[in-house]
């Protein structure tokens, strides 16, 4: 009986301690005011409970380790979903902004304009009287383009739509192509590039990052640490660069002005929740990745916030119409490729000084519907002059998103084809954009357009590097737009741009679960074309990365390198012949890790253990060509 009672406490006592904190705040999206009148819905599982926030908005609850989901309710206000998977023990911290419900109808509105007036054939013509009409071209059933006009008294005619569609029958989904260079992947080519092509660029946009550090936060069992601040500190304790780790448990940091004699005095901060922790002894990215283990409960957030930021000048005229259907398109895969997940979106709109707008804005929705009808409601003008309000525009979708604050991944599409300003304020404001956004885990990507120049393309890649992203350009390939600068790299696949898009999206937002280890399938697949270039850089010889004639090549003869056991606790073996000396280490997201000298001995043994789990990639010329081979790696959990 006794025992029986010491059992019964001990169990009590565990369901009592088993417990995740929530805290946070709800407020107006818009002006941040506080909220009256407002109550959270609480979900666990198949439990629903409700938490009043007090006077100024401020929450503080526990629930039950495991899937939760928040919304915040109030009359006239539209919520957002906020959901996460939390471990026992995690404090969680979320901000909910609520926005009117007169706003979205504001923005549905817009977009949708005249909706009545579609037509599936083209048997007649909506009549307008001074107002806005749309026709919708139809082909083989599915939505080719739209042509919007005005008209005081006439009436369209038939031959008219008829040439309407001659004219438009060519916009379509899938017609742009694009490319990716992941500078972080080819890091040996940015830093001669730097040097030599890049050189001038960097005085001009005030972009000096100088050294890399590279920090993988990981649990005891080997899972990532995804969305802790990370903070790199001087001597003196003041922060040189803050940033957020990655869905694989990554930050980038930066120092403008690294002093190898001062590297014993850096420091790295992190922190989730309540947890803070100081590490020393760092290296530099040419030494490798600095990785640190944490003992903290495993947390993964269901938020994943994507924001598209797009120059609507008139210089855009010539692709913009294909790029608004092809983000209609990008937003419905992400969206259907999440639904386990709460993806919200959001969109701003650009031009410049003295345009009938410098920035407009559709706020963060769960709904997909309400950022399609913002972009398709937004068409190309003003602008004149070469430079945009850029540096506005991010700063914009930086500050007046309501951006979750714990999230898998929050992502920012930037497409362009002009830079920003060059003044003062304007170069300021770009140092403090990729500033905040690293700050607040935001990564950028950028899209280079037609009219993009070598300067424009230095400053987009330097931002994507400050914020963990990647760069990605249109190609001349469509036939669309102007002509499209080719990128300066030792090469590049051509995609479709909406498929490089979700490809990315997908990259950067993909988690394992906290409960289970990550199987091979459950990752995504990456096409290891992408990943076979040289390391070094185009200044390297002996690697040189000339173009293959596949013809005069035989697979069969190609010489390849054995890794065992594979999947990997963490240590593997690289079996190699003696024409092949190093291999390189890279992550999912194609970031070389680290160079590895293979032993005379012709076997040579890795150890990525102190990685998060998950796919890595050995990377290694074969005298022919680049090629590249999985390992998985997979710990235990404790």
């Amino acid at each position: 009986m006794k025992n029986l009672l010491l059992f019964c406490f001990l169990v009590a006592t565990e369901i009592l301690v088993a417990q995740a904190n929530f805290q946070g705040n709800v407020y107006e999206m818009k002006s941040k005011n506080t909220l009256n009148n407002v109550k959270l819905m609480v979900v666990e599982e198949s439990d629903t409970t409700y938490v009043v926030p007090d006077e100024k908005g401020n929450f503080d609850f526990k629930t039950k380790p495991g899937r939760v989901k928040i919304f915040a309710i109030a009359d006239g206000y539209i919520s957002e979903l906020n959901s996460v998977n939390a471990g026992d023990g995690s404090k969680n911290v979320m901000n909910i902004g609520l926005v009117e419900e007169k706003m979205i109808s504001e923005i549905e509105v817009r977009g949708a304009r005249s909706s009545s007036t579609r037509h599936s054939k083209m048997d007649s013509a909506p009549v307008s009287h001074g107002e806005l009409s749309e026709i919708t071209i139809r082909s083989g059933g599915s939505e080719t383009a739209t042509y919007s006009w005005s008209t005081d008294s006439e009436i369209v005619s038939k031959d008219e739509i008829g040439d309407i569609e001659s004219r438009t029958n060519t916009i379509k989904v899938g017609v742009l192509t694009a490319g990716e260079v992941n500078d972080f992947a080819k890091w040996g080519l940015w830093n001669d590039l730097n040097n030599n092509e890049f050189a001038a660029y960097s005085g001009i946009w005030k972009s000096n990052k100088k050294e890399r550090f590279c920090i993988q936060l990981t649990l005891p069992s080997g899972m990532p640490v995804i969305d802790a601040e990370v903070q790199l500190t001087d001597a003196s304790g003041s922060v040189i660069w803050s940033a957020r780790t990655d869905n694989t448990g990554k930050a980038e940091l930066w120092d403008a002005n690294f002093n190898q004699a001062n590297l014993n005095k850096y420091s790295i901060n992190t922190s989730k929740g309540d947890f803070n922790e100081s590490f020393k002894n760092l290296h530099s990215f040419s030494e490798g990745v600095n990785s640190f283990k944490i003992d903290i409960p495993c947390t993964v957030s269901d938020q994943l916030d994507i924001a598209f930021v797009v120059d609507a000048t008139g210089s855009m005229g010539d692709e913009i119409n294909y790029l608004k259907m092809d983000l209609d398109n990008v937003i419905s895969s992400i969206a259907a490729e999440n639904k386990n997940i709460n993806v919200r979106m959001a969109s701003v709109f650009y031009r410049d000084n003295g345009d009938d707008y410098v920035t407009v804005e559709s706020p963060f929705s769960s709904s997909i519907d309400l950022v399609k009808s913002f972009i398709n409601a937004n068409e190309a003008g003003g602008g004149g002059d070469y430079p945009e309000a850029a540096d506005e525009a991010l700063m914009a979708a930086l500050k007046n998103l309501n951006w979750s604050t714990s999230a898998r991944a929050r992502i920012l599409f930037w497409v362009l084809d002009a830079p920003p300003h060059k003044a003062d304020e304007n170069l300021q404001r770009l140092m403090e954009v990729s500033q905040l956004a690293a700050k607040m885990g935001i990564r950028i990507i950028p899209v280079g357009c037609s009219g993009i120049d070598k300067s424009t393309e230095f400053l987009c890649r330097s931002i994507a590097l400050a914020t963990n992203g990647t760069y990605t350009f249109l190609t001349n390939h469509s036939g669309v737009g102007g002509t499209h600068i080719e990128p300066s790299t030792d090469g590049y696949k051509v995609e479709s741009f909406r498929e490089i898009l979700v490809r990315i999206a997908r990259l950067m937002s993909i988690t394992p679960d906290c409960e289970e280890f990550i199987a091979p399938e459950q990752i995504v697949q990456i096409d290891t074309n992408l990943l076979m270039i040289n390391p070094y850089g185009i200044r390297d010889t002996l690697h040189a990365n000339q173009p293959l004639d596949t013809n005069r090549v035989d697979p069969s003869l190609e010489i390849q390198v054995l890794l065992y056991p594979n999947p990997t606790n963490g240590i593997f073996h690289i079996r190699n012949p003696k024409e092949i000396t190093e291999v390189f280490i890279a992550d999912v997201n194609g970031k070389i890790l680290e160079q590895v000298v293979l032993d005379v001995d012709r076997e040579t043994t890795c150890d990525i253990g102190r990685y998060s789990n998950g796919v890595y990639f050995v990377k290694y010329f074969n005298g022919q060509r680049w090629c590249c081979s999985r390992v998985v790696m997979q710990q235990q959990n404790n």
